[in-house]
């Protein structure tokens, strides 16, 4: 099994019971997630929604995430690189 690898993938961000946040992509696959401090408060505004995640596989089903992106018709918004006060107040 490759480790270390890049990967950008688009699914639908749910949250799992026994190990947290769960990318579920159109093809059935699901990938645990593992988001740093600064893109957790992101990712939990972003439950249920469609988001696209780059980073790098450090297990079989597990991608330590560097990039969250909110996918949206127009293209994808990177969600670390918004202000702390739009994040705040929308």
């Amino acid at each position: 099994m490759p480790m270390g690898t890049k990967h950008k993938i688009t699914g639908m961000l749910c949250w799992g019971p026994v190990c947290g946040f769960v990318l579920h992509t159109d093809g059935g696959a699901e990938w645990e997630l593992d988001f740093p401090a600064a893109l957790r408060d992101p990712a939990e505004e972003h439950l249920h929604s469609r988001v696209t995640v780059e980073g790098v596989r450090s297990g079989f089903n597990i991608l330590d995430v560097h990039v969250l992106r909110r996918s949206t018709p127009d293209g994808d918004v990177d969600m670390a690189r918004r202000p702390w006060w739009v994040r705040l107040f929308g």
